[in-house]
């Protein structure tokens, strides 16, 4: 394919808030741009601010769809208008091939787009075993999902289950790529406390089982040793767990600095990163602190942290949901700073298989093939100028 027929790739997300697949798709987006492709930006919602900055070569729209219903005739009036202005923007804008991010999302640019022969990828940014979006959304991605012309996921595990009801040749897995860390990182921030640091970070969310991470830290004897429990992120559980730290009696030791402008920094400065997800759809986090030369704990949780870490080589892995066992993988490693050293030493080998360019350039092969496959279609259809 040469650069001047390359074909037009829309991405469509439901905004560009503060998390990993919204990051993805902003870096996708620039990279296929520098390739040479017309890239196109959308998002669902129009009035929240974008918290990654966009290629100048890329279009961004705001569609600002998503406002809210009252009542189930209301409810669906609502999603049938969505669907219409849906298709009529793919439409206009010239769109060859249409990539969604995140499943309510994929769902509704499946219906959509349905019959309009202009190929759609869904990528699943979650574990969708462990990721409820309720039983109407589940019946309707089991119908949808057949519609599209691949679904990526990230995870074998989430790859496997998607073969079980899917074709295999429509299954694509595409792990996230790693983020050079800031120039500025090696900068101590002004609110991290002097002394040993135990590092979480990621939405305060139940998911991510940071009360696990108290609980573990609180029996592994961290406290009593002078270490500091530092958690970087925003969310609903912030009260709880400032509750929890309470009655642990650990919240002279324990700090929610909430979001951070520049995370790197604060994981550069930590002695062991610690991801006690209860499941995962692909640990960004985690590939943050090994690209930092952290030693890193995780839980083996479905799914992503086996996927990523090599046990006892560049990480520590302790069995899902066994809070017990990671208390004692913390006292292992804070007792062996050999061992913190060695394990944070190998864990940077992720930026070697992890690289943007060879993760966006599987984008980039998916979408080459869809746009020459699936897309001929499309293309015979548009040129025959059909209408809705």
């Amino acid at each position: 394919m040469t650069f001047s027929e390359r074909p037009h790739v829309m991405l469509v997300i439901s905004s560009l808030g503060a998390g990993g697949a919204e990051r993805v798709i902003t870096e996708l987006a620039a990279f296929l741009a520098v390739k040479g492709y017309p890239v196109t930006l959308v998002t669902l919602e129009g009035d929240r601010a974008d918290h990654y900055s966009l290629s100048p070569d890329v279009r961004r729209v705001r569609m600002d769809i998503m406002w809210e219903s009252s009542g189930f005739f209301a409810s669906i009036a609502g999603m049938l208008r969505r669907l219409r202005m849906i298709r009529r923007m793919v439409r206009a804008a010239g769109a060859d091939v249409v990539i969604s991010f995140v499943d309510m999302t994929n769902i509704r640019v499946l219906l959509a787009l349905a019959g309009t022969r202009i190929p759609v990828i869904v990528s699943e940014r979650t574990d969708p075993r462990r990721h409820s979006i309720g039983s109407v959304w589940t019946r309707l991605r089991r119908y949808c999902y057949p519609l599209a012309a691949r679904v990526v996921v990230q995870t074998e595990g989430v790859a496997a289950w998607a073969r079980t009801w899917l074709p295999a040749r429509k299954v694509a897995i595409v792990p996230n790529a790693v983020r050079r860390p800031s120039d500025v990182a090696d900068n101590r921030p002004a609110g991290l406390p002097h002394g040993n640091i135990l590092m979480g970070m990621g939405r305060l969310s139940v998911e991510k089982g940071f009360d696990r991470l108290l609980q573990a830290y609180h029996d592994s004897g961290l406290h009593e040793k002078g270490w500091f429990l530092v958690i970087l992120g925003e969310g609903p559980e912030r009260y709880n767990l400032s509750g929890l730290a309470e009655r642990l009696g650990i919240v002279d030791r324990f700090l929610l600095p909430g979001l951070q402008v520049n995370p790197d920094a604060w994981l550069k400065h930590a002695d062991i990163f610690a991801l006690s997800s209860r499941y995962e759809g692909f640990p960004n986090v985690l590939i943050e602190a090994m690209q930092c030369a952290r030693a890193c704990v995780a839980f083996a949780c479905d799914s992503g942290p086996a996927d990523l870490v090599r046990h006892g080589h560049d990480g520590w892995l302790v069995p899902a949901d066994d809070t017990a066992a990671f208390a004692d993988a913390l006292r292992v490693l804070t007792d062996n700073p050999a061992l913190r050293i060695a394990l944070g030493e190998a864990a940077t080998d992720i930026s070697n298989r992890l690289t943007g360019d060879t993760v966006y350039g599987q984008w980039q092969s998916i979408c080459d093939q869809v746009a020459a496959q699936d897309g001929k279609e499309h293309v015979r259809f548009k040129r025959a100028g059909a209408g809705e």
